[in-house]
């Protein structure tokens, strides 16, 4: 009997840690990663000296593919990435990344057509905004939504 209860105890301290695992990023476009590395560099455009961007590009198998996506570097590391949806990005399964992580400030709604939600990491290192424009259908009738996220410093610098 105490060998289950010590191996439910276990299993539920694992479980407890494999939740609060925080995401850096979608797609293996990390914050802090070498861009030249990533198996889809060679898919950007480098559009401005430690700019690059990509009209359409699948992100992974879960979220499927986003427009516009664009990637600021320092020496190479990712610094910002911005990204649209389109009719085939599921944002449910970004939805569920950017839920386990902390609510960064009030849900902002503009007349009900513009909607902004920001997270953070726990360590305050890097910094999530959606943004859902009510007035900017996709062909398959849904709102479109922008995603950015960036290291707290090109944040601090920005202001």
């Amino acid at each position: 009997m105490k060998k289950c209860y010590l191996l439910m105890v276990l299993l539920a301290l694992i479980s407890c840690q494999e939740s609060q695992k925080e995401i850096n990023g979608f797609g293996g476009f990390d914050i802090g990663s070498d861009l030249s590395s990533h198996e889809k560099f060679a898919a950007l455009r480098n559009t401005m000296p430690d700019e690059y961007y990509c009209n359409s590009i699948k992100l992974s198998e879960a979220i499927g593919e986003v427009s516009n996506l664009s990637i600021t570097t320092e020496n190479g590391k990712i610094i910002e990435v911005k990204f649209s949806s389109n009719e085939n990005t599921n944002i449910d399964n970004i939805q569920k990344q950017l839920e386990k992580l902390k609510k960064a400030g009030k849900e902002v709604n503009f007349n009900n057509e513009l909607n902004f939600k920001s997270y953070t990491t726990i360590d305050k290192k890097i910094l999530f905004m959606a943004m859902e424009n009510k007035n900017e259908l996709l062909k398959n009738g849904k709102p479109k939504q922008e995603f950015i996220y960036s290291n707290k410093k090109t944040v601090d610098d920005s202001h």
